[in-house]
């Protein structure tokens, strides 16, 4: 039996595991796919397609104002993990940052890696693309950025990686070619040759797709920066995004360093109760359906878009556990060791289809919290 297992292996489901595993919980995490992180941008939203401030979103989520403490203490606690796992997060949400996406639109985060910089109202920007992508268009994200900093002045160019494939190249592909210090080396020799050709000075920004390396991202955006003296930034857009596989294979890199048992490929198809509380979770693997106990569980299966709801013509329903809901998705009865987070708690938590990173990061604190007031005979559901 473990103390801890969570269902879902997102943003919110490996946060989870790991903060679980601070606690001391013997912990399992069962996941159908591979987790909604790699179709993610990378940075955490405050709220999704809305630059608006700390105070409506803390409206629209229906948030006390006590919970502002426990949201900068999930801040905090996720900073110092990614700061540990070598990939660090800056930002606050009180302040949101204006950055370009791989489309040249300005959107507001409240946390993004280091490998993003903020975009100014003025000075120059140069966006550079690379001729084996498709998926990123330098004039066309010139274009639409010119729109939205109208005092910016922005040149673009492409260059190639001198790498050919069979298939359509991704921006991930990129990045691992760009994980190579001589391939390195020649990009930034043709974008020096490319500015000199055109008569393009020195800017404050070089905009690049979300490629700047992989493994070796440090390496790659400090080489970029230092040889072509000044700030670089990814601009992240359609997945996958480097910005996001780098989050998603940390986590889950420490995840299974820090003794997460994983049950992969695996389906939860109900759940074994006892009064209130759930006893067990039926699990298919490969055809075999058996039981996995724990004492608490957390759901993190993401809303519609993550699979976690279901849309009927009779409403929304639950596809995991096959919960009784309400019509927006909360669960009518709630079970006392269950902890929904992200969002699994219904679908009035969800902006344009999703919930948002700072969100996510809130209820996945708060469910541990209540896992350890739990544990020391604290209440249940935080």
């Amino acid at each position: 039996m473990y103390d801890v297992v969570v269902i879902g292996q997102g943003l919110s489901g490996m946060l989870s595991a790991i903060w679980a595993r601070e606690e001391g919980c013997r912990t399992a995490l069962v996941t159908t796919g591979a987790g909604k992180i790699m179709q993610s941008t990378g940075v955490m939203d405050l709220i999704p397609g809305s630059d608006g401030n700390l105070n409506e979103w803390m409206g629209i989520y229906h948030l006390g104002s006590w919970q502002q403490s426990r949201l900068n203490d999930a801040i905090r606690k996720f900073k110092t993990l990614m700061n540990r796992l070598g990939y660090p997060y800056k930002g606050e949400p009180q302040d949101l940052i204006p950055i370009v996406t791989g489309s040249g639109r300005i959107k507001h985060t409240a946390l993004y890696p280091e490998t993003i910089s903020p975009v100014t109202e003025e000075g120059s920007a140069v966006v550079v693309g690379f001729n084996e992508l498709t998926d990123f268009q330098p004039l066309f994200i010139r274009k639409n950025l010119q729109k939205e900093r109208p005092l910016l002045s922005i040149d673009s160019i492409r260059i190639h990686l001198g790498k050919y494939s069979q298939r359509l190249m991704t921006q991930l592909d990129a990045a691992r070619l760009l994980d190579q210090r001589d391939i390195r080396t020649d990009c930034i020799g043709q974008i020096k040759k490319q500015m000199a050709q055109k008569q393009i000075g020195r800017p404050d920004l070089f905009i690049f797709p979300a490629s700047l390396g992989e493994d070796e991202w440090k390496e790659t955006v400090g080489q970029f920066h230092s040889e072509l003296r000044a700030k670089v930034t990814e601009a992240p857009g359609m997945p996958p995004n480097a910005t996001a596989i780098r989050l998603n294979d940390r986590l889950k890199r420490e995840a299974i360093r820090s003794g997460v048992r994983f049950y992969a490929d695996t389906t939860v198809v109900g759940a074994n109760m006892d009064g209130e509380e759930i006893k067990s979770l039926r699990i298919k693997t490969s055809g075999r359906v058996s039981n996995l106990s724990g004492k608490q569980f957390i759901l993190a299966t993401g809303g519609v878009l993550g699979g976690g709801f279901e849309i009927t013509p009779e409403g929304i329903k639950e596809s995991a556990l096959h919960l009784e809901t309400d019509s927006s998705g909360v669960m009518a009865r709630l079970p006392v060791n269950l902890y929904p987070v992200g969002a699994s708690k219904g679908v009035q938590m969800i902006c344009h289809g999703i919930v948002g990173g700072v969100y996510t990061l809130l209820s996945t604190y708060e469910a541990v919290c209540g896992l350890r007031q739990s544990v020391t005979g604290g209440v249940g559901n935080a």
